[in-house]
């Protein structure tokens, strides 16, 4: 009998008590929708009581704490894992004036994800910024069964003309009710469906979600006619999209093309094959880790052969990605467009890969569009590596003047190690026609000078201009590592007869190369006869060059 009276006088739970508030709620009132009322409460006081608060973010402009709110909603947008703490616009809305800022820029709200906000707060959001065009990330849609389906349903009749790009990831279920979202979104430009890979490797798993992917598209689809006329872009993650006669007219929409962890079997080659004659208008294809699952071992792979096929003449841009030999086959079955360049990125540095990534260069680019330019770029180290560095190197088929936006023909994303000369990562085509190549290394502890070999001036007998930009980082000890390139030069010198037409190197590599002594070098002509030349006789790495253009490197 004491105890109720003990808990009343307990000053704790007399203080609960008094902040204690009871709200009126309607008939179709939900618990989530409870909840996101109490929380948008919170935040409000929450920020009434921050509205002063000594904060450095508080002493931005508002256009500053503006971009800061873009990259932070940016950031988690499309990531299918929850929020350790609060979402971004808890996080961002500490005080008033944040608040403010938060809620008053429509342009914030036009991209929403399911997996840090309830339906409640995408709802407010998506009527908050009307009428901007909308991107939509939905977390296994199939969560949202009965009154939740149904409660989406009018949502996308109601804003779904406003969304132009939706992406769709699947882990834990399956992908069911899209279909019925996708003929309420007129107006979708981008449409990516991403399958767990892991999910999809059974065969019965793999054919049930073949199932649910045609749907998708033949939803996209009626009588010939697209439902979705502006659908230009097409991200598929798992599974290789069906082709049959429903689908075909969304293919020949499709602009850009995007295909990811694609489990390839070799009796898909002919789905693909349709996919590409459909895709009459594709600009953009990008292929990134297609499984080939049929093969057992790389020896079994088959070679080129006349069931080569092409892809639409409209190609302007070929990605293709992997790391295994077996997953480069079906760019090897492809054939080289003139129109289209080549961005070819491999993850395997090994001997074995560089004779394979030989052939798949040699084959795109073919004898008779041999690399006239070249340049190559060593930056920051892999994740996870402390030995390997990643590269890019860029081919051009004809060599003109300098210019900054002119794209490649080949670009090529790869790895190196930390004692492999750079001739290593430029395996590929023949470079007998080089005549332009621009060499540069970022702040690395890898040094170009110091893997320098003599093969360059034999595999590059046409190469006339050289550019050298090395971060001091790279080259902590230039006076000693300077001295490979100066014989190089010299003996290069020596053996075509001729100066290299033009070499861009930077003020402390000239002020190296000048201080080497000359008791370090040797006449090659005296070498050649057995004889010691005198000091003053070694030709200078200046007679070895006709222009020198000295760049600062900062």
């Amino acid at each position: 009998m004491n105890e109720p009276r003990t808990e009343a006088t307990n000053p704790e739970h007399r203080a609960q008590l008094e902040h204690t508030r009871l709200v009126p709620t309607g008939l179709d009132s939900t618990r989530d929708a409870y909840q996101g009322q109490m929380e948008e409460r919170k935040g409000k006081s929450r920020a009434g009581e921050l509205h002063n608060a000594p904060t450095l973010l508080l002493s931005l402009p508002d256009e500053l704490i503006l971009d800061i709110a873009f990259y932070v909603r940016d950031a988690t947008f499309g990531s299918a894992a929850q929020p350790q703490h609060y979402p971004w616009d808890v996080s961002m809305t500490v005080c008033r004036r944040l608040r403010n800022i938060i809620t008053s820029s429509l342009s914030l709200h036009t991209r929403l994800s399911n997996v840090a906000h309830s339906t409640d707060y995408l709802e407010r959001s998506l009527a908050r910024s009307n009428p901007l065009p909308m991107d939509l990330f939905i977390l296994d849609p199939s969560q949202y069964e009965g009154d939740g389906m149904h409660r989406w349903m009018n949502i996308l009749q109601s804003h779904g003309r406003r969304i132009r790009v939706l992406s769709c990831r699947i882990v834990n279920r399956d992908g069911n009710g899209i279909a019925s979202w996708l003929p309420h979104l007129s107006h979708l430009r981008s449409f990516s469906f991403h399958y767990d890979v892991d999910k999809a490797t059974r065969r019965v798993t793999r054919l049930a979600r073949t199932m649910e992917l045609s749907a998708l598209l033949v939803a996209l689809t009626a009588g010939g006619v697209p439902k979705v006329d502006h659908l230009a872009s097409l991200a598929m993650d798992g599974l290789l999209p069906p082709c049959g006669i429903e689908t075909h007219t969304t293919y020949q929409k499709i602009m850009v093309l995007s295909l990811s962890n694609i489990y390839f079997d070799i009796n898909d080659l002919e789905s693909f094959k349709a996919i590409s004659l459909a895709a009459s208008g594709l600009e953009k294809l990008a292929i990134r880790r297609v499984n080939l699952k049929i093969f057992a071992n790389e020896s079994s792979l088959p070679v080129l052969d006349a069931s080569s096929f092409r892809l639409p003449t409209t190609l302007r841009v070929l990605e293709y990605s992997g790391s295994k030999r077996a997953e480069f086959f079906l760019l090897q079955r492809i054939i080289p467009l003139d129109s289209a360049r080549l961005v070819l990125t491999w993850h395997d540095p090994t001997k074995k890969s560089a004779l394979c990534i030989r052939t798949v260069l040699w084959h795109w680019m073919g004898p008779e569009h041999l690399a006239k330019e070249a340049a190559l770029r060593v930056t920051n180290k892999v994740a996870g590596d402390r030995l390997q560095y990643a590269t890019r190197l860029r081919l051009w088929s004809t060599c003109k003047k300098k210019d900054a936006d002119r794209l490649p023909d080949i670009e090529y994303n790869g790895r190196i190690h930390k004692t492999d000369p750079f001739e290593d990562m430029m395996a590929g085509p023949s470079y007998e026609s080089l005549r332009r190549l621009s060499l540069c290394v970022d702040e690395t502890s890898y040094s170009l000078l110091q893997n320098w070999k003599y093969g360059l001036d034999s595999w590059t007998p046409s190469l006339r201009h050289l550019s050298i930009l090395l971060h001091p980082v790279s080259e902590p000890r230039l006076s000693n590592e300077v001295f490979y390139f100066c014989e190089w030069l010299r003996h290069r010198r020596a053996v075509t007869r001729r100066a290299l037409h033009a070499l861009t190197i930077s003020r402390e590599m000239v002020n190296a190369l000048d201080r080497l002594a000359p008791s370090r070098l040797q006449d090659f002509g005296s070498l050649r006869t057995g004889e010691q030349s005198a000091p003053e006789d070694v030709p200078s790495w200046r007679d070895a060059v006709s222009k020198i253009h000295i760049v600062s490197i900062r």
